[in-house]
């Protein structure tokens, strides 16, 4: 049987950490003993979310940061090494899903804001972090997806190519990295109740083609998950040693009855 992971003192950065699934897995892995590092573009909400890990004992530090700027990504994970040492878990949480619309009518550079936060975002957090984990031969990657990666969502077109690159990243991440014994993994957290599903409900039915009346139905109906359930997801992929290389998704009924969802 595979070795459980101990979280104890693990040195866990959390991006997207200010509100929704990236706030719940902080307070998780704080929960866990581990030591977080949360950070979002917005400070005001990194710092909401400091005060509630602090509030429940947990050792943990906020910074703003933009993942999609290297300068910024580099600081962030100089920062947490100097405050509690190498870094052992990264989580790529941040994601934006706008613009939302037919292609044909989305701004370039809003199109190209939502690739570098997606995408390339997840790129510089693991570029700045593999160094010193291939150095130890130890530590764990986790991407956080979506199953629109899957799919082709009218008005994401976005957000549905980043999260595409997001997946495939994954797995040739986890080629690379077998050797050095650095776990790579990925999940979909499925219709979670975020500030996201907010912004669809939101949109005007043409820009997504009558499709966000099923995402107000979902929320009215209260079939939405709460952050916390793809956040102890993410936990639980962190304690599995012998995890590697996967897309978890959170409504698989295999995957739910191992984490104990």
């Amino acid at each position: 049987m595979a070795r459980k992971e101990s979280l104890k003192d693990k040195v866990v950065i959390i991006t997207g950490a200010g509100r929704g699934i990236g706030r719940a897995a902080a307070l998780e892995f704080a929960a866990a003993g581990a030591r977080v590092v949360v950070t979002s573009r917005t400070a005001k909400e990194i710092a909401e979310t400091e005060r509630l890990v602090k509030e429940q004992g947990g050792k943990v530090l906020a910074m703003a940061a933009d993942v999609s700027n290297e300068r910024s990504v580099k600081e962030l994970v100089a920062k947490a090494a100097r405050r509690f040492g190498a870094v052992d878990i990264l989580v790529n949480n941040a994601g934006l899903l706008a613009p939302i619309g037919p292609l044909w009518k989305t701004k370039p550079a809003d199109w190209r804001r939502n690739v570098r936060t997606n995408l390339e975002g997840v790129y510089l957090c693991s570029h700045a972090v593999l160094p010193g984990m291939i150095r130890r031969k130890r530590g764990a990657i986790i991407n956080v997806s979506t199953g629109a990666a899957r799919s082709a969502r009218y008005g994401w077109s976005a957000y549905c190519a980043s999260k595409a690159g997001v997946d495939h990243l994954t797995r040739v991440m986890a080629a690379e990295l077998k050797e050095h014994k650095i776990r790579v993994n990925a999940i979909y957290p499925g219709t979670t109740e975020t500030r996201m599903q907010t912004l669809i409900r939101d949109t005007a039915d043409e820009a997504m083609d009558g499709q966000a009346q099923r995402f107000r139905d979902r929320h009215a109906n209260g079939l939405n998950l709460p952050p916390h359930a793809p956040a102890r997801l993410i936990v639980w992929v962190a304690r599995q040693s012998d995890l590697h290389g996967q897309i978890l998704d959170i409504y698989d009924p295999a995957v739910k009855e191992k984490a104990g969802l």
